[in-house]
């Protein structure tokens, strides 16, 4: 069990199906003490072609934190920070689950958890314990 997790800025762990992929996405599990997503960073599962996205375990002992953005000049994107499990237009597939086991969690400046489809298929569950 890591100690703390923190993606800052356009950081990212993804797990995805491409465009003109055909399969099921992977699963994304992490267990740490800490988990931090903030400042346009993400954890995501995406399904941009035919196929399942996968689910997202996140187990923190003490706190989960997703902190949007406070949108300035500088910012390229200005995307929030994300926990998220899509089906994108144009795609395939169902979403997967997010479950979140956590002491604490914290959601704040437009921050976003997200379980769903824009596609054909079924958008996932989120379960926060």
């Amino acid at each position: 069990l890591n100690d703390t997790l923190s993606l800052d800025g356009d950081s990212a762990i993804v797990s995805t199906v491409g465009a003109i992929g055909v399969g099921n996405g992977g699963e994304i599990e992490i267990n740490a003490r800490v988990v931090s997503v903030s400042n346009e960073s993400q954890i995501s599962s995406i399904t941009r072609g035919v196929g399942n996205a996968g689910n997202i375990r996140i187990t923190a002992r003490d706190t989960v934190i997703v902190d949007g953005f406070i949108p300035d000049i500088e910012s390229s994107r200005g995307l929030p920070a994300t926990i998220e499990s899509v089906v994108n237009q144009e795609a395939e597939g169902n979403g997967g689950s997010i479950e979140i086991n956590t002491g604490s969690l914290v959601v704040t400046n437009g921050g976003l958890i997200n379980a769903t489809t824009r596609g054909k298929g079924d958008g996932g569950i989120v379960r926060i314990v």
